[in-house]
């Protein structure tokens, strides 16, 4: 075990580069995921010209119909994805993942302040039965007082109290 130092850090580099290779490489994964390559789009452009001559008169032909000249091109147009486009084109879940990132940190920060509050709180009032313990004389009724709260509280109970008298 002492000789493999490094060899979780290369399978998790490992993991990573297949992950993004799934990811980004076309295939059915990425595919589902919205993310991919998407082709270049096709389009035919006829281009129609009349014939005209040096003097840049239109040439007519025998019916008496101008000569044109049409030409045919393919232009290969490099497809633009909008941002709104983009994201309609993501899974459900990847925008259930993308709504909790933004509504749950506000939430935690909401929850640690109300902990933070709580723990103040609850220090108070361990530092008042302290002092009011701290008040009675009598040793035994202090101990049979120290019992029933023992008996009250669980292993968990004692840890907080313990905890909040530090």
């Amino acid at each position: 075990m002492r000789n493999n130092k490094g060899l979780a850090e290369v399978a998790i580099l490992t993991y990573v580069i297949i992950g993004l290779a799934l990811l980004f490489v076309p295939n059915p994964l990425s595919s589902s995921l919205g993310v991919g390559i998407r082709p270049n789009k096709t389009v035919q452009v006829e281009k129609v010209e009349l014939l005209v001559d040096k003097n840049g008169n239109p040439v007519k032909a025998s019916d008496g119909t101008y000569m044109v000249k049409r030409s045919v091109s393919d232009q290969d147009i490099q497809q633009k994805v909008g941002f709104f486009e983009w994201l309609r084109s993501l899974p459900i879940l990847v925008l259930f993942l993308m709504g909790a990132g933004i509504i749950f940190p506000p939430v935690s920060l909401f929850l640690n302040v109300l902990y933070k509050r709580t723990m103040t709180e609850a220090k108070k009032i361990v530092q008042s039965v302290d002092a009011g313990l701290n008040k009675i004389d009598d040793s035994a009724k202090r101990e049979s007082v120290l019992d029933a709260m023992s008996k009250v509280q669980d292993g968990s109970t004692k840890n907080l109290v313990s905890k909040l008298k530090r």
